[in-house]
């Protein structure tokens, strides 16, 4: 009976995934019937100098730092808010009650992205975000020092604050690159395996200090931001920041011996991990949040599925390693076939 229960429950949500993946698609198909006007300010080739590479940009690599720890913060917090608020100390509430809850948190990122907006044309974005990361990290620090309808209504806001960081950090990430401007935001673009990664690092934290001290993590982070947006923005020049030319050599000899390729084919094998983890009767797959986190988010009788999510985060470690040994593999076969 269970089986079936899952089996149906699995039916259910497949029609409205097919037509997300068709309404794709279509949009896909859409984009490409248009004839977009040359960029060759910003294009690659145009102007490039020789020796330059993105990782030579200060601003550029600290700003895909800054990424990875925002997002990595911000669904850290947002996968452990049921839980946190079903603590005794902090709100003693059911999951059902405690979820009504976690919409406040991006519904104020949503909210925050109009006030943002506003203020962005009246101030420098540097000091928007700094400002931003400040009571952001200010409002977790209050959370993790206090209990009960404090705690709770500071980790709240901080979703209203988070709201302007993305956008923000990519538009000072990619300020005069140049015809490097696509390859720096394609850096920046894959510096949002934060989220996929710092999520487990918390999990590990509450399963060894607890689950209010751990949020400890996400403070932390944005205090980097605060860094970057007042100080590690700035544009300045390759020829004054020395890490920048030994961070490119690094990364050329990473490319020569297909380590980047083999990082793209992990990230890659770990998303088909993650969509092919098995389901649990009468509730199907487990979210990102709980796989990501090997089940260390849950509490009461969601304990049970501890075991299910450790397995579908296995899979996404296997399809991670296999996706990684596939695209090292290629890059190899296709540089022979370049020799040849």
């Amino acid at each position: 009976l269970s089986e079936t229960a899952g089996r149906a429950d699995a039916r259910a949500v497949q029609l409205p995934y097919i037509g997300i993946a068709l309404t794709l698609f279509v949009l896909a198909f859409g984009v490409s019937r248009f004839h977009l006007p040359s960029l060759p300010d910003i294009e690659e080739g145009h102007g490039v100098q020789a020796g330059d590479s993105i990782w030579q940009h200060r601003h550029l690599v600290l700003g895909a730092l800054a990424i990875f720890v925002y997002v990595g913060a911000e669904v850290s917090i947002g996968s452990f808010l049921v839980n946190y608020f079903t603590q005794p100390n902090i709100g003693g509430l059911t999951e059902r009650a405690a979820a009504g809850y976690v919409s406040f948190y991006w519904g104020g990122a949503m909210v925050g992205r109009f006030i943002g907006s506003a203020v962005l044309r009246r101030l420098p974005p540097g000091r928007v975000l700094g400002g931003a990361a400040v009571i952001a990290s200010a409002l977790v620090w209050i959370s993790v020092a206090t209990t009960g309808g404090v705690a709770m209504g500071s980790i709240i806001a901080v979703g209203l604050f988070n709201s302007v960081m993305f956008p923000t950090i990519f538009t000072l990430g990619i300020e005069q690159l140049g015809p490097l401007t696509g390859k720096g935001s394609g850096l920046l673009i894959m510096a949002i395996v934060g989220g996929a990664i710092l999520p487990m690092l918390q999990g590990a934290l509450a399963d060894s200090i607890g689950i209010h001290t751990a949020f400890v993590m996400p403070a932390v982070c944005y205090l980097y931001i605060v860094y970057y947006g007042f100080i590690g923005s700035r544009v300045v020049s390759p020829d004054k920041w020395p890490w920048g030319q030994k961070l490119a050599e690094l990364m050329r000899v990473l490319e020569r011996a297909n380590l980047m390729q083999a990082l793209v084919g992990a990230v890659i094998g770990g998303l088909v991990g993650f969509l092919l983890r098995p389901s649990v009767p009468l509730i199907g797959q487990l979210p990102f949040g709980t796989v990501i986190t090997r089940g260390s988010n849950l509490s009461g009788l969601d304990l049970l599925l501890k075991g299910a999510a450790e397995t579908s985060c296995n899979y996404m470690l296997v399809g991670a390693l296999i996706g990684g040994a596939i695209g090292w593999i290629v890059m190899q076969q296709t540089r022979k076939a370049k020799k040849q």
